[in-house]
């Protein structure tokens, strides 16, 4: 009986998940807004089906990385994200912005 109660509640946590999950994909899309995430221990970064579109890229096509992002950012702006960056490395931090 317990692994059937254990089944159910996991499958029911991830049915709120998905819900909740689309609620925020449809708020990005209504806002024009998206997100982002960048884990410097791996190097792995997340980009929201949003941001994709705000940039115009596939995500079947492009593979979003550290040098791709520096592109997008404002010259002006670049020292104040590399600096930020070497911050999150420094500290082995998660970097979301």
């Amino acid at each position: 009986m317990g692994a059937v109660t254990d089944i159910t509640e996991r499958k029911r946590a991830e049915a709120e998940l998905r819900i909740s999950e689309g609620y925020l994909a449809e708020a990005q899309r209504m806002t024009r807004s998206g997100s982002w995430a960048w884990n410097v221990r791996t190097g792995a970064v997340f980009w929201s089906q949003e941001i994709f579109r705000i940039y115009e890229c596939d995500p079947e096509k492009t593979k979003p990385g550290w040098s791709f992002i520096l592109q997008m950012v404002h010259p002006e702006d670049r020292p104040g994200v590399e600096q930020r960056a070497q911050l999150e490395v420094h500290t082995e931090g998660h970097c979301g912005f």
